[in-house]
């Protein structure tokens, strides 16, 4: 979340509008789970009508095709259609499309135990949802299961001593707003920020812009309150008023931050905020090469901006031509991207980077900025910048920043890799890419000129988004895929990165688990699995790979 107070460069941080909109292409959906327990059944029209039980009958609880209306009050209120369902079996992607006859909405967490305790004692797979706007196809049914969306369970409780109490359905977005009101910051934002929910941001242990500044939600954490795969209530240090230091006993909490809801399903989370920055700042500055971008990362972290730096992202200016083509009305670029080197002797920029600054004062972070920037121009690392000189332009420079993923996707079929490398590897990891689309034509039959390597991502964390994006075609080629997949899991664990740096492994990436971790690490896992969740019901076919794959 981004607030800010007027200045002429620095200001308070701002909420800026999500523009995490669904895009309206078709693509190819998968509808076959893959399931580590062969003895899971589909749901019948009973279990809807025991389920809906176990939620006192209130209207709205349960949405399911399986029961026809009777005319009776409690069938007429639960019965919907299959179109109806699409929010809930279909991804954000469109990629991944399930078949799910039944939804089930609790609002509270002895309702999710209730009905987790029913599922279990059947045998029943779910898969829990929160906002649905992952990428990896990690919150939406791979065939039947029950669904369990969290989009009821939506109170926040409390914010004291910087300690967020709220439930694991509450938008991320209301979240921030909540938190802005107690001078007090979210420590995780994200382009999705206007869908997503708390509970599937710990789910998938989202990453963000600030993730340097404030680190991982593992780090900001205090406190879970969460429903194992029997139908356990664990409070893992959730308290009406958390500690901000508990040493008792093992921390539990964390096994199911990040671990997709293939554990069980978290109900309420207490986060820590820290106050809100008094002081932000925010620059937008374009380079001739990424050896120059490195340049500036390494002076703003070790020398000029080391106690207020908060983001830096970085974006290559052929994904920035591309929101120039597809979003020309609604954003404006901060600089031009096209124009020859100025007078410094610049080659034309190849790529801008952003960067945010949060502190206390505002007279020295701005003297610590205007230092950093006079030192780049000097060094001659920088072709051209801009500073915010407002409320309006520091929104201006995020739009662009966050329509980066929409833009790829309105150009063609996008081929998303979410990596995580040393940041001195990212030249030569983008080269090698690039020479590998390269090679295609004497593989393939796909020409090499209809598709585009296009890159942008947290690169002050190590975290690139390299999307290869297939211009003017919206359907996914398998073949293509295959050979891009194999090229980027060989040239990411070469250098001794990972394929999954903030998105997650869902039902998209699981099969990869067998080459990146080792036989012992993976065997631990299952038996983590199985104590939690020991009928294998909970989120099945996704995070480890299938048994079939070993």
């Amino acid at each position: 979340m981004r607030r800010v107070m007027t200045t002429q460069t620095l200001c308070p941080i701002v909420t800026r509008p999500s523009l995490f909109g669904r895009s309206s292409f078709k693509r190819p959906i998968s509808s076959t789970v893959v399931s580590n327990n062969s003895e899971l059944g589909s749901p019948t029209a009973n279990d809807a009508r025991q389920l809906l039980l176990r939620m006192n009958s209130r209207p709205g609880s349960v949405l399911t095709t399986l029961m026809q209306d009777n005319g009776t009050t409690t069938i007429t209120t639960t019965t919907t259609t299959s179109r109806s369902l699409d929010k809930y079996n279909i991804d954000w992607t469109k990629m991944y499309r399930g078949q799910s006859s039944l939804v089930v909405r609790p609002n509270s967490t002895q309702e999710v135990a209730a009905i987790l305790r029913y599922c279990y004692e059947h045998r029943l797979p779910v898969v829990p949802q929160g906002g649905n706007t992952g990428l990896v196809g990690g919150s939406v049914p791979m065939a039947r299961e029950i669904v369990v969306s969290l989009e009821k369970m939506n109170t926040i409780h409390n914010l004291h001593d910087n300690i967020l109490q709220a439930d694991a359905g509450c938008i991320l977005q209301d979240l921030q707003d909540y938190a802005f009101q107690h001078r007090c910051l979210v420590p995780v934002d994200l382009g999705a920020k206007g869908t997503c929910q708390i509970g599937g941001n710990m789910s998938t242990n989202a990453g963000g812009v600030y993730y340097y500044r404030y680190r991982s939600l593992h780090a900001n954490c205090l406190g879970l309150e969460v429903v194992d795969g029997t139908g356990q209530i664990l409070n893992l240090s959730y308290s009406p008023r958390p500690h901000l230091k508990d040493n008792t006993g093992y921390d539990l909490k964390h096994l199911f931050i990040g671990a997709e809801g293939t554990l069980g399903i978290i109900t309420k989370v207490a986060l820590w905020c820290p106050p809100l920055p008094t002081s932000v700042g925010a620059v937008w500055v374009t380079c001739s090469s990424l050896q120059d971008v490195l340049g500036i990362l390494a002076l703003a972290k070790t020398q000029y901006m080391t106690e207020i730096l908060a983001a830096f992202e970085y974006m290559d200016h052929k994904i920035l031509r591309l929101v120039q083509a597809t979003h020309a009305t609604s954003v404006k670029l901060p600089v031009d991207i096209d124009c020859e080197g100025n007078h410094r002797g610049c080659d034309h920029a190849k790529y801008s980077i952003l960067i945010e600054t949060h502190g206390s004062d505002e007279a020295h972070d701005q003297n610590k900025l205007s230092a950093f920037l006079e030192h780049i121009m000097e060094r001659n690392l920088v072709v051209d910048g801009v500073v915010a000189q407002n409320v309006g332009q520091v929104e201006e420079f995020w739009k662009v920043r966050d329509i980066c993923n929409p833009s790829a996707a309105a150009t063609g079929y996008v081929y998303k890799y979410d990596v995580s490398l040393p940041v001195d590897d990212f030249d030569n990891f983008i080269a090698e890419i690039k020479s590998k689309l390269n090679s295609l034509p004497l593989i393939t039959q796909y020409p090499a000129d209809d598709l585009q390597c296009v890159n942008w991502g947290h690169i002050i964390d190590g975290n690139l988004h390299c999307n290869i994006v297939s211009v003017g075609k919206f359907d996914r080629d398998p073949l293509l895929m295959e050979y891009v997949e194999k090229c980027i899991l060989q040239a990411v664990t070469k250098r001794n990165g990972s394929i999954s740096a903030e998105h997650g492994l869902g039902q998209y990436k699981n099969k990869y688990m067998n080459q990146i971790k080792d036989h012992a690490t993976l065997q631990t896992m299952r038996r983590m699995k199985k104590l939690f969740d020991p009928a294998g019901i909970m989120n099945p076919g996704k995070y480890l790979p299938n048994v079939k794959e070993n």
